[in-house]
């Protein structure tokens, strides 16, 4: 039995909390109706209706851990010893992204676009170097504030970096939604290893 308590549930966005209704059904075995009664939610306004705890019985399905995973941003980040303007560049510049943009050494970006305003489109052609696979990442600027922050869409996900500066350094964190094909680990080490390269980029050159 898992015990979860009142104020994780309120702090959940009401986005989150829908999806799990509609994601429960089919690996708990249960209706709507039925996941409403077991975990003392009113479904509707995804509140609780108990001040005590839910107990669930989920032990003997491990998909209630990806369930409750795919309903949460994945976070990366690093530090980067660099001005602030030079940081901002290297991430929103065209020519600057095909250096540093890949997860590993055998693959590159060979051709990228950046209209940096919000409503504006970007798009990476991300390449396998032996030719045996490509796919393009692009999507749309939704909030743009200049050495601060970016905000976009891609497909039905969204995705945030912030630049948090301090008298030293320059924090870049990168927070997005996942998606179903790989795994939560598999996600957050692709995009960590593009975010240690792009760090190593804006010290080094290379």
């Amino acid at each position: 039995m898992r015990c979860l308590g009142l104020s994780e549930y309120t702090r959940r966005k009401k986005h989150e909390h829908e999806a799990l209704v509609s994601l429960a059904t089919p690996f708990w075995g249960i209706a709507t109706l039925g996941l409403q009664n077991k975990l003392g939610l009113d479904v509707e306004n995804g509140l609780s209706r108990s001040t005590s705890c839910y107990a669930v019985d989920v032990t003997s399905d491990p998909k209630f851990d990806s369930l409750m995973d795919m309903t949460m941003q994945i976070v990366v980040e690093t530090k980067i010893s660099a001005p602030i303007d030079a940081v901002w560049r290297a991430y929103t510049t065209p020519s600057d992204i095909m250096h540093w943009n890949a997860a590993s050494d055998d693959w590159h970006t060979t051709a990228a676009e950046v209209d940096l305003r919000e409503g504006g489109k970007f798009s990476s052609r991300m390449e396998a170097k032996d030719g045996s696979f490509g796919f393009d990442f692009a999507g749309t600027y939704t909030r743009i504030i200049t050495n601060e922050l970016i905000e976009y869409a891609f497909g039905d996900r969204i995705a945030k970096i912030e630049f948090i500066q301090d008298a030293t350094e320059v924090k870049v964190r990168v927070s997005f939604d996942p998606e179903s094909t790989h795994s939560i680990d598999q996600q957050r080490d692709g995009w960590q290893a593009i975010l240690n390269r792009f760090a190593r980029y804006v010290q080094t050159g290379c």
